[in-house]
């Protein structure tokens, strides 16, 4: 075998179904992992059900959509199978308990100012973000069904848990988002929940979908903009590109680069 013959090795390791390899422009050491979900790791959950979507954006675009709190009730609000010209019949509410955070622990102040709470988490896990907020499906403004309590958790630049806490039991679902090639993501979900609760996961999956497809729409023909205008409402998009900033390094690729040669 000629001594040139070689083949790249990748720190990978496998979590909840998933393979995760791990990539860096420096090639420097892992300084983090994902971690396991006590019931998908101990099997007492099942894997209920995957979908993929191809989008035409930048991988931080995908996971901005946590931190723009405002949109949820806006792109989100209208129900899935009526249009929005029934939205006093019923329609989709989104309560924010907890804005996107870097770094955050649930007991802190929803009001502190967000470069204090950088500040002084600063020795917690740095890639990780975290967001509270409840789901509620509104029947003619008066009454709510289906309450949802979802707590989000953003690992890194392309992880994202959500851990779902319904009136018929809790759920898990899990979000990756992988560059394909400039622009170009791949975005996989899995669903894990008790097997007795896999209808109920099965019908919440679904509208999960729906939700998100409504996301993908506007991806796909959004344009970044480097120093945005955002009213104080958008604040949190400023911190979360600041927090965003970590991933990059002074050798990442660029997208002049990266169409220059097919590495990728």
């Amino acid at each position: 075998v000629p001594h040139v013959a070689r083949v790249k090795v990748w720190k990978s390791c496998e979590v909840n179904h998933i393979i995760f390899v791990w990539y860096h422009s420096e090639s420097a050491e892992p300084d983090w992992q994902p971690q396991p979900h006590t019931f998908v790791s101990t099997g007492a959950w099942r894997f209920q059900g995957r979908n993929e979507y191809l989008i035409n954006c930048h991988i931080q675009d995908v996971t901005e959509n946590g931190p723009d709190a405002m949109h949820f009730n806006e792109l989100h609000s209208p129900p899935i199978f009526l249009s929005g010209e029934f939205s006093w019949l019923a329609r989709h509410l989104w309560i924010i308990y907890t804005r996107w955070q870097p770094n955050f622990s649930y007991d802190n102040q929803m009001n502190e100012d967000e470069d204090e709470v950088i500040k002084t988490n600063r020795n917690r896990e740095e890639h990780k973000a975290n967001m509270h907020l409840c789901h509620k499906v509104m029947l003619l403004e008066r009454f709510s069904i289906m309450e949802s309590d979802v707590r989000a958790e953003q690992i890194g630049p392309g992880i994202i848990e959500l851990n779902v806490n319904t009136s018929f039991g809790s759920l898990y679902i899990l979000l990756t988002i992988t560059p394909i090639e400039p622009l170009l993501q791949r975005v996989i979900h899995l669903i894990f929940s008790p097997p007795l609760l896999a209808p109920h996961a099965n019908l919440l999956f679904l509208g999960e979908c729906m939700m998100f497809e409504r996301d993908i729409r506007i991806w796909n023909s959004k344009r970044f903009e480097q120093h945005p205008i955002l009213v104080h409402e958008d604040r949190t998009i400023q911190v979360y590109r600041r927090w965003y900033s970590q991933f990059y390094s002074d050798h990442s690729p660029t997208y002049k680069t990266a169409i220059k040669d097919l590495q990728w």
